[in-house]
């Protein structure tokens, strides 16, 4: 939420300086969590599916990546986490605008 408002830390940053500080989970961190979320909307689940996830984990409980799942058509958390990984290269040439627009 804090980025998509334009509300996030200046020290956030999409691509960190080298593949070692991509992060080993999806729930390490803020900012490793809500770039991985943007990706996750964009590549697998569709626009407002963070905002659907949020209101079903409001009244379900997590039961092994089920709501999750329910959410992102069938793909587990793990499995979307490994490909945002896979996609990491793929998305280089967006660091030219890093910071532009987006609130970075």
């Amino acid at each position: 939420m804090r980025m998509k408002s334009a509300l996030s830390a200046p020290h956030w940053k999409k691509f960190p300086a080298n593949k070692d500080t991509r992060g080993d989970k999806w729930d390490e961190g803020y900012q490793k969590t809500a770039w991985f979320l943007e990706w996750v909307e964009q590549e697998i689940g569709g626009l407002g599916c963070v905002g659907e996830l949020n209101e079903r984990m409001r009244t379900q409980k997590w039961e092994g990546g089920k709501v999750w799942e329910g959410v992102m058509n069938g793909v587990g958390v793990e499995e979307c986490w490994s490909r945002y990984r896979n996609a990491w290269d793929a998305m280089k040439g967006e660091r030219k605008g890093e910071g532009e627009g987006k609130g970075t």
